[in-house]
């Protein structure tokens, strides 16, 4: 922002400078200005009217440079982008397929596996209990009767 702001100035400098600089005229040693003002030899003047062309394309090479440089900043900021996109996409799609062989192993673990006795046993003992409930019920019944 600084060399913005210099680089305005220096602009407007040379241009007010140049704007003098084009009153300038030949005059030979002895003859009379025609207006009050500063007398420039022909290298002075010579060097104001260079200076002001040299400064605009100064200007315009660093307002070029700038640009090249803003847009190879955000190119570079793109790629970065695009790189930590297809990293998080390799990572999700490492994940999902690991994911999917732990299901396939857990499957084929289930299916191999011979089923458990264990609900029959359960199912077994709730008929045994129940029956035996039954039967020292009526039994007690039984017993009541007589």
């Amino acid at each position: 922002m600084v060399k913005k702001v210099f680089f305005l100035f220096i602009i407007f400098s040379l241009l007010t400078n140049l704007s003098y600089a084009q009153d300038i005229i030949d005059i030979k040693k002895g003859e009379e200005a025609p207006f009050d003002g500063v007398l420039l030899s022909a290298e002075a003047a010579a060097k104001v009217l260079n200076a002001s062309k040299t400064a605009d394309e100064l200007c315009e090479l660093e307002i070029e440079k700038q640009l090249i440089f803003q847009k190879e900043k955000f190119n570079l900021e793109l790629s970065l982008k695009d790189i930590e996109i297809s990293s998080w996409k390799e990572r999700y799609d490492s994940m999902l397929t690991i994911k999917t062989e732990e299901n396939l192993r857990l499957q084929e673990l289930i299916f191999k596996q011979k089923p458990s006795r264990e609900p029959w046993a359960l199912a077994l003992g709730y008929s045994l209990g129940i029956v035996s409930s039954l039967g020292i019920y009526a039994i007690s019944v039984e017993i009541a009767k007589q």
